[in-house]
């Protein structure tokens, strides 16, 4: 029976913390679009910058969440670009709480998916899990 790679917690992670940034950062660029929040600097590349720069989060994270080596090789400096870009939104944001609370957030999110990167190693298993019904009643899982 052939091996497969088994995603680890770490990965998953990773994936998650990607898909709410690239999430959040969409959003902010729609927001800055449709309603000027001021999130980012007003301008129209800014906006750009954020709507690419998410496409690109959440793409990335897809590719991890579903084991693509390359996507995990560009996965740590996306994430680290994407940490880098919140600090900086937080940093120039003092004033108002709210906003520099939610770069604050965000740059640690991603801080949290570069280390569950790091650390985790996708295992190979081989074979298969018995699902069957009489392991289920083994286990306490299944009906009678």
């Amino acid at each position: 029976m052939s091996k497969r790679k088994e995603r680890a917690t770490g990965t998953a992670v990773a994936a998650v913390c990607g898909l709410l940034t690239g999430g959040f950062a969409l959003s902010v660029a729609l927001l800055e679009f449709l309603v000027g929040l001021h999130f980012a600097p007003g301008t129209l590349v800014a906006q750009v910058a954020y709507f690419v720069g998410g496409f690109l989060v959440v793409g990335i994270s897809a590719g991890v969440f579903s084991m693509r080596p390359a996507a995990r090789k560009l996965a740590v400096p996306v994430h680290l670009g994407a940490a880098g870009v919140f600090a900086v939104m937080c940093a120039s944001n003092l004033d108002a709480t709210s906003v520099a609370l939610v770069g604050a957030v965000m740059a640690g999110i991603n801080v949290v998916a570069i280390v569950a990167l790091l650390t985790s190693e996708d295992i190979a298993v081989g074979g298969r899990t018995d699902t069957s019904d009489d392991h289920a009643i083994d286990i306490g899982t299944g009906f009678r």
